[in-house]
């Protein structure tokens, strides 16, 4: 394996270090000093890698974004569109799925409650790759004649629907106590969803 160099490797200890505090604190209230503390390294740091606060939270919300849009990219952008739909699908369990950072989905959150600001361009910045490629999805499975709100109603739904499942069966298990969720795999879970999704696009 190759070696990390040593600025990268101070450069992912900041993101991850300046998501957990955007996340605890909120863009505004929180400083470049309390990343540099956390972090132990001088303030300058900070303005090496990234430039400024600003710029340190563009590098955090596309590095939560950025595992989910490669394999978007792999997967989903050639052959038949029901086969691409299924993908994205299994994509985006799979990182919901994986050792994602809690603070990733409250930051996430916070920013889908704080829209209105004058940061929200870098949040729709570092999704809007994403959401371009469910459209394209969507526009294949309508058709060139499909009603333009009509995708983009569908489009704005697939990928929230496959990024709450994760966090939504824990409540399913409080509404349904002593069902063994456990026993509901990937790709029975990645099928459940595609057939409810195909059926919703299709049926507008």
């Amino acid at each position: 394996m190759i070696p990390i160099p040593k600025n990268e490797e101070m450069r992912r200890k900041l993101i991850e270090i300046a998501g957990q505090i955007f996340a605890e604190e909120g863009y505004e209230a929180s400083t470049v000093r309390q990343i540099t503390d956390r972090a132990e390294v001088n303030v300058a740091a900070v303005n090496y890698y990234f430039g400024d606060k600003f710029q340190v939270y563009r590098a955090v919300l596309q590095s939560i974004t950025g595992r989910t849009l490669d394999l978007l990219k792999q997967h989903c952008l050639e052959g038949p569109a029901e086969e691409r739909l299924r993908n994205l699908v299994r994509c985006v369990l799979m990182v919901e799925s994986g050792e994602n950072p809690k603070w990733a989905r409250l930051l996430m959150a916070r920013e889908l409650v704080e829209l209105h600001d004058d940061k929200a361009e870098l949040f729709v910045e570092a999704i809007r790759p994403i959401h371009e490629i469910a459209v394209a999805i969507v526009t294949d499975l309508m058709g060139e004649r499909a009603d333009p709100a009509a995708v983009r109603f569908a489009a704005s739904l697939v990928i929230p629907i496959c990024v709450h499942r994760v966090p939504q069966q824990r409540l399913e298990q409080r509404f349904y106590p002593g069902t063994d969720f456990s026993q509901v795999g990937m790709e029975e879970m990645v099928e459940l969803l595609y057939q409810f999704l195909l059926a919703g696009i299709r049926g507008l």
